[in-house]
């Protein structure tokens, strides 16, 4: 799930949108990637000076120097608006907006009147690429990037009986088409779906 861009502007870009930071392991998880690739990627930004690595408690905690505002974290990588860092940062203002407590953990999201949600974000693919064989097309890797997703939302329904689960993809005609699709295994499974727009809008369906 190659976008063209290296590790090391893929952590940053994300660490644009978390303030707070994040753990490598919780940098891995949204970005899909070995744990021990994330721990020597961030100790050599680190090194350079871009990342702070808290080390005062456990487990450390990873944050920029400068904090970069939102979107221009992103537009630094040359990331677009469908990119799989700027979705997830656009659902997460969405949820705080509407009362939820974001919680910096590998699959649980948010929280709020003591209840627990967990969205598995996707982005949508570019024709970029660093290698030098074809990369798949975008339509092509969008499906398969949406059936990890499903994949990823059952084991939580069935591990989180209870709390809300949802997948959260940008706005494409693709991802919609493929929502509705699997309209009533969602309805069934209780997942939600949230599209986010160019614009940040988000769209509960």
């Amino acid at each position: 799930m190659t976008d063209g861009f290296t590790l090391a502007d893929r952590i940053v870009a994300l660490l644009g949108h978390f303030p707070n930071g994040l753990t490598d392991a919780q940098i891995a998880s949204q970005l899909r990637v070995v744990h021990d690739q994330v721990n020597s990627r961030c100790r050599t930004l680190a090194d350079a000076g871009i990342l702070h690595r808290d080390d005062f408690g456990r487990p450390v905690m990873n944050s920029l120097v400068a904090e970069l505002p939102r979107r221009e974290a992103a537009r630094s990588a040359a990331h677009e608006w469908h990119w799989e860092g700027n979705v997830l940062a656009e659902l997460v203002r969405y949820f705080e907006m509407d009362g939820w407590s974001f919680l910096r953990g590998d699959r649980v999201m948010a929280q709020r009147g003591g209840r627990l949600l967990h969205v598995e974000s996707r982005g949508f693919p570019t024709k970029k690429s660093t290698s030098d064989s074809k990369p798949p097309h975008p339509m092509e890797q969008a499906e398969s990037w949406y059936a990890d997703a499903l994949l990823k939302a059952l084991r939580l329904r069935q591990d989180c009986p209870d709390d809300i689960v949802g997948i959260g993809l940008p706005d494409f005609v693709c991802y919609r088409e493929l929502l509705a699709d699997t309209s009533d295994t969602l309805r069934a499974m209780r997942i939600d779906a949230y599209l986010v727009r160019a614009g940040g809008c988000v769209e509960w369906l």
